[in-house]
């Protein structure tokens, strides 16, 4: 697939992205899930009496409230422009990996991203879902470009946000790359995924 086709699909991605959030206004969001006060309770700094697995999902919202001490924001609207920064991440690199797929049809692209689940987790937006969401498919595009060090950067970081699930990743990165006898991959990964384990099991 051309340069300009890739792009005009990511391009496209962006403006179902527009159609989302429009809808999304629409409505409020949904009320908070349980496990939303533990993400919270990480932003406000109150790590230490959050539970695990809730504990060792760091990452997310750190970074809310990085966003929060840097602009003034509250927290509630800092998770909610993570939020939006991560759907607008999430779709425009799977509006570019779904592009450089040959038998993959841009319509059945579309049609996936219009998916209820993605309107029922933006509206949920305390959850770290689609940031891990957006993590993982740039993960995924990475290690379709062969690029091991961006790949297994992203592998490491996920391990912040979700660890069950990016051990899950990991462990398939692991095998398929043997499989493929694509040593280098397997010998980083592994290394990669002990690490991260074990630093991820070691917050609180």
């Amino acid at each position: 697939m051309d340069r300009h086709r890739t792009i005009g699909i990511a391009v496209a991605g962006l403006l179902v992205v527009f159609g989302m959030l429009f809808i999304a206004f629409l409505y409020p969001p949904a009320t908070k899930y349980p496990d939303s006060d533990w993400y919270i309770k990480i932003a406000s700094g109150d790590i230490s009496h959050v539970p695990q697995p809730f504990g060792s999902r760091v990452l997310h919202p750190m970074i809310v409230s990085a966003l929060s001490a840097a602009s003034g924001l509250g927290l509630d609207a800092s998770f909610y422009v993570v939020n939006v920064l991560a759907l607008f991440g999430l779709i425009f690199v799977l509006s570019l990996f779904f592009s450089e797929i040959s038998f993959m049809n841009p319509i059945l692209a579309f049609a996936v991203l219009f998916a209820p689940f993605l309107f029922l987790i933006h509206r949920n937006f305390y959850l770290s879902d689609m940031f891990f969401g957006f993590l993982a498919i740039l993960f995924l595009f990475f290690l379709k470009k062969k690029n091991i060090i961006l790949s297994l950067s992203l592998l490491f970081l996920l391990f912040f946000s979700r660890p069950t699930d990016a051990a899950i990743l990991g462990v398939l990165l692991i095998v398929f790359s043997f499989l493929k006898k694509e040593f280098k991959f397997v010998r980083a990964g592994s290394i990669v995924v002990l690490i991260a384990y074990l630093l991820s099991s070691q917050i609180i």
